[in-house]
């Protein structure tokens, strides 16, 4: 290659923001681009000796302090492999250093040149934290590590809130990037006037409960309202469903699936049918909504909550309206019950590839 110097032209000062490349399509056509990243969240990289790491000196961690970095982050819903190549910014710089410092689980804003390596790989350029938990508060971690039934204090944003008037209690599903919380009937005094909706940052004292398999927070007493705002997309995880641990490290996050089919389930006389109101088919429309799909090899069973969505919502007649074969694309969040149980938040006809 030749140069030219060409005198008084400017750099870009702008960044494409990585949330608006929705497609494959769109990101290629973004290659060496400056992009921003808002709230990824720093997941394991597994080391030579098998253990999980923040980050890799060199690709495979075979390096040495002075090497290319490599971490991963779960961002916008999908995971990216991001370097930091030593040519770059090497170990005496301010970013190499703030790379060496990040654990799993810390949520960052950061900026790069989107390089690409067998799919985006971006090389950054700017990395800070986004957000950090206060004092006493815990981080993903930490709450997944503590005794059952542990007192537990944990932030994040609301994603989906469930409030039964008739019993003065709400159930909210939470994210903070790093993972998420289900939050099962916390009493609270005139929700309407609080103002909490999908997005708004939140913090919760309570104590750690499991319920067949669900990981939750039972008995809450404190809620505190924060100013910041986050809304989490959905997380693909169609093919994690043949991989129940995999699956079982998103527990009660935002996710999709592509192409489910519906299959029969049998009502409470011996009949088949698309769906059942409640669980063994004894209720009635307003009830909760179950229904069975075939994902990849395996069938599970999905519901459509009616405190969180209730008959005169889309995704509730959009799941009436089902016929047995079917093919869904849905949306939900990833509830346990004695394995997945996706509370689901909307269906719609599987779009072709």
């Amino acid at each position: 290659a030749t140069y030219e110097i060409i005198d008084d032209q400017n750099i870009p000062g702008f960044f494409v923001d990585w949330a608006t490349l929705t497609d494959d399509e769109m990101k290629a056509a973004h290659q060496n681009w400056q992009v921003q990243f808002s709230y990824a969240a720093i997941v394991p990289s597994v080391d030579a000796d098998g253990n999980e790491v923040p980050f890799l000196y060199k690709w495979n961690g075979s390096g040495a302090e002075g090497d290319d970095i490599y971490f991963k982050v779960l961002v916008n819903g999908e995971y990216l492999t991001v370097t930091l190549e030593s040519d770059e910014f090497g170990a005496d710089t301010e970013l190499y250093q703030a790379v060496q410092a990040l654990v799993i689980g810390d949520v960052v804003d950061m900026t790069g040149l989107l390089y690409w390596y067998e799919g985006p790989q971006p090389h950054i350029t700017y990395l800070y934290k986004a957000y950090e938990k206060e004092e006493g508060v815990m981080t993903y971690a930490e709450f997944m590590a503590a005794e059952k039934d542990a007192e537990v204090k944990v932030s994040g944003y609301v994603q989906l809130a469930a409030y039964n008037p008739e019993y003065g209690n709400v159930s909210m599903f939470l994210d903070d990037c790093a993972g998420a919380y289900y939050v099962y009937r916390m009493p609270v005094e005139h929700w309407e006037e609080l103002g909490i909706e999908p997005g708004t940052f939140v913090t919760i004292t309570g104590f750690k409960g499991e319920w067949s398999g669900e990981i939750e927070i039972t008995d809450a007493t404190e809620l505190e309202i924060g100013e910041e705002f986050y809304l989490a997309k959905p997380i693909d995880v169609t093919e994690l469903f043949a991989d129940e641990e995999a699956l079982a490290a998103l527990m009660n996050r935002f996710v999709k699936i592509k192409g489910a089919e519906v299959l029969a389930s049998t009502d409470a006389d011996g009949k088949e049918a698309a769906f059942l109101y409640k669980y063994n088919g004894s209720g009635q429309e307003g009830d909760d909504l179950y229904f069975k799909v075939k994902i990849g090899d395996g069938e599970f069973t999905l519901v459509v909550e009616s405190d969180e969505f209730g008959a005169d919502t889309e995704v509730y007649q959009a799941v009436q309206a089902l016929t047995v074969g079917d093919t869904l694309d849905l949306e939900g969040f990833l509830y346990w019950y004695e394995g997945p149980q996706l509370h689901v938040s909307a269906a719609a006809p599987a779009e072709e590839e």
